[in-house]
């Protein structure tokens, strides 16, 4: 009842009205919204915070890996804010940049990739071709990694 067969001809003509309402609710990732051991999410978007003088103070990847909460309803949320900002170079930049800034002391610059990893399908995982854990970074392909921007940070107010 959360989202109708796209695969299908209903789904196929109901999408303008579903797929708002699910990809506003984190509903339609592919990550396993309802799993209860999904892996780590696929996307991430990577920083890396800089001084005044172009070294690298920190860096980091968003969202985090690990959720420290027992529900999983931050990382939730956080996979579905990564998913939208996966869809627009500019969007990742207008988020992430601030966030960074502001999160590391220090930053002048920060820049900043988008990654996607690899999941393997059920298929592969039930013929055995790869690890039966889909966080065994053994068994994946190497990421796809796409620059995204090298921007400075806005001036602190004082």
């Amino acid at each position: 009842m959360i989202a109708p067969n796209f695969e299908s001809y209903l789904g196929t003509k109901s999408a303008f009205i579903t797929q708002p309402y699910l990809n506003f609710f984190g509903l339609m990732s592919n990550w396993g919204f309802f799993a209860p051991d999904p892996g780590p999410p696929p996307i991430h978007i990577e920083y890396a915070a800089l001084d005044k003088v172009g070294h690298t103070i920190e860096t980091g990847t968003w969202p985090p890996s690990a959720e420290t909460l027992i529900f999983r309803e931050q990382q939730n949320r956080r996979i579905t804010a990564a998913r939208f900002m996966f869809m627009s170079d500019t969007r990742t930049e207008k988020m992430m940049v601030p966030y960074v800034c502001n999160k590391v002391p220090g930053t002048w610059s920060v820049q900043l990739w988008k990654t996607m990893r690899y999941q393997p399908s059920f298929a592969e995982i039930a013929h055995g071709a790869k690890a039966a854990k889909l966080n065994d970074d053994t068994q994946r392909r190497q990421m796809e990694r796409q620059w995204v921007a090298d921007t400075f940070c806005e001036p602190k107010a004082t």
